[in-house]
């Protein structure tokens, strides 16, 4: 018997010798031990929550600092900048509302009023200095939590975009350092992209669909995807899969409007060259799944 299983056994026998001498007059050991498991269980419960919401402050934080660190990189040229011309902000939350019941006929979509906007660079840059040419977008943390993760990964892409073509110098040297930060931001927004995907209801949210272009995106920036997907290809897998099942198995009333929007974000990670062959793997081997089953019938 080695060491660690001698331990096991000898706590065991402690923690069973501890529950016999405490336990009130009138109950059982095995009713006491099932009570205290209970409210270890509750107590766990909160424990874990309570790690979740300060895991989610502390991942927020290293966002911040990512940015802020990058975006001091920009500032110490003494460059001063404004907006850039011709962008306009975008809402992340506008609502694709479907009208009909039927699963046959066309929805009609209307776009419900736009949250105010909360620009997160503001948050990281230096007070005298004017704001960065980011794109102004839309911010609604409150009503869904992905939304910081969404908007942290869309400025590392502009901020990326902008250094590349010229416009600005930053230092990314950083960024294989602190790659964990924005990895860990893609396991978050692809975990809530699969869980809202796994039973997509209308109205049909944008927020989703800018979501899944954010991702792609990501997967189309060589130098970023090299460091990120790394962590993330199981997870970017099992969403592929679930936008597939989305569309396959979904076989409730107004399943045509639903697959359509299903459709358009399978296709939008199908624009990323280096997501187009893992997708129509899925794909074939979906087909060649269903022709087996009708050669089962058949036969």
């Amino acid at each position: 018997m080695d060491i660690q299983t001698w331990y096991l056994k000898t706590s065991k026998l402690a923690l069973a010798l501890a529950i016999i001498h405490s336990k009130p007059v009138g109950r059982s050991s095995r009713e006491y031990a099932e009570h205290l498991a209970s409210l270890m269980s509750q107590q766990e419960s909160k424990w874990r929550s309570k790690v979740e919401v300060l895991e989610a402050e502390v991942l927020h934080l290293q966002q911040k600092l990512f940015l802020s660190r990058t975006c001091w990189e920009l500032y110490k040229n003494g460059k001063v900048f404004s907006y850039l011309p011709g962008q306009e902000p975008t809402s992340s939350e506008n609502t694709l509302t479907v009208m009909n019941d039927s699963g046959c006929d066309l929805s009609n979509e209307q776009r419900s009023e736009p949250s105010e906007s909360q620009r997160f660079i503001d948050s990281c840059s230096p007070p005298p200095v004017l704001p960065l040419p980011l794109r102004k977008r839309r911010c609604t943390t409150v009503e869904n939590p992905l939304s910081s993760h969404m908007q942290f990964l869309q400025h590392l892409l502009e901020l990326k975009k902008l250094t590349e073509s010229g416009s600005l110098k930053a230092d990314f040297t950083h960024f294989e350092k602190d790659s964990s930060t924005v990895s860990d931001s893609v396991l978050q927004l692809l975990g809530g992209l699969i869980a809202f995907y796994r039973h997509p209801k209308l109205p049909f949210s944008r927020f989703w669909t800018e979501a899944v272009d954010t991702v792609a995106r990501l997967n189309s920036d060589i130098n970023l995807s090299n460091h990120i997907f790394k962590k993330c290809s199981k997870k970017l897998e099992e969403f592929q899969k679930t936008l597939l099942q989305a569309i396959l198995e979904n076989n409730h009333i107004n399943r045509f409007q639903v697959q359509r929007y299903v459709s358009q974000s399978l296709v939008t990670l199908g624009s990323c060259s280096s997501l187009r062959k893992s997708i129509i793997s899925l794909l074939l081997s979906e087909v060649n799944s269903f022709v087996d089953d009708l050669e089962a019938i058949v036969q």
